[in-house]
């Protein structure tokens, strides 16, 4: 992503990265081995925004598996293709 992007945050908390996506203040978010309660109710705020909320690979997410992709909508698309592409030279396993 940092190829890609003008530069990548991480503030320490699922819940307010999720609220920043919801306010405009970040364009997109992702994370893994989150727990339910991290992301409820951040991922509703980015959704009531306009966002949208995935898996890495742009299905719904699952509470119970969360890999989560959370952006402004705009760029869901191309997050995907480039968290799929990391996959290739990382372990990423989309299906945990």
């Amino acid at each position: 992503m940092t190829n890609s992007s003008q530069g990548v945050r991480r503030g320490g908390s699922a819940a307010i990265d999720l609220a920043y996506v919801a306010a405009g203040r970040l364009d997109g978010y992702w994370e893994n081995d989150l727990n339910p309660w991290d992301i409820a109710a951040g991922s509703l705020l980015v959704q009531e925004a306009g966002g949208i909320v995935s898996s890495y690979d742009g299905s719904p997410l699952d509470f119970m598996k969360p890999k989560i992709l959370a952006t402004n909508g705009k760029l869901h698309s191309m997050m995907v293709q480039n968290l799929y592409l990391v996959s290739k030279y990382r372990t990423i396993n989309f299906s945990k």
